[in-house]
């Protein structure tokens, strides 16, 4: 895993200490001591430790409930807060298992988030399943790595070899092996038989 560090220059307090005197020079007869003008130069600033990590390619591994691995790959990943219990921002997303009948399933997005706690990761923008039997695009999908199982709340248009298929959500099941498609489902189905 390579890890990419961005350095900041911080100039020492003490170089800094003439360039504060004159902006915050007291009116009266003297100059404010050192501590004085960097507590004043400071006031109203805030300070926030965003613990980010940004990882060039980073690749997640892990096992569902069905003893099926499953990987997880971008282009970039920034992680915010601890692993334990942060998330992670992906960029250029390529999720890759079996199904519970040993068929190739790709989850495939231009971003997501993994959420580590919970072995989750939501998929958004262009977001494409690709199965041995059919291709599935949506814009938002939520998938539990774990319990092979994914849900989208946006619309669905799947193209297989037997036809299309809209519908306004869907869930999956067991790495797509099955899927369950809810409100205003419309499909236009061919003849396989000739």
């Amino acid at each position: 895993i390579l890890l990419g560090v961005l350095l900041v220059y911080t100039q020492p307090q003490k170089d800094l200490i003439p360039l504060l005197q004159d902006k915050y020079m007291e009116n009266g007869n003297g100059e404010k001591t050192d501590k004085e003008i960097i507590a004043e130069s400071l006031k109203e600033t805030i300070v926030e430790d965003l613990k980010q990590t940004v990882t060039q390619r980073p690749n997640y591994l892990g096992e569902d409930v069905n003893k099926k691995l499953w990987s997880l790959k971008a282009t970039k990943a920034i992680q915010s807060g601890e692993m334990a219990d942060g998330f992670t921002d992906l960029f250029n997303v390529v999720a890759n298992t079996l199904s519970v009948k040993d068929s190739k399933v790709d989850y495939i997005a231009d971003k997501g988030r993994f959420i580590s706690a919970e072995n989750k990761v939501i998929l958004k923008d262009n977001v494409i399943i690709k199965s041995e039997s059919l291709i599935l695009k949506t814009d938002n999908l939520e998938y539990d790595l774990v319990d092979a199982y994914a849900e989208s709340p946006t619309p669905v248009d799947i193209k297989a070899d037997f036809g299309n298929i809209i519908a306004d959500s869907m869930k999956s099941f067991d790495n797509a092996d099955r899927l369950v498609l809810t409100g205003n489902v419309r499909a236009k189905l061919y003849d396989t038989k000739k």
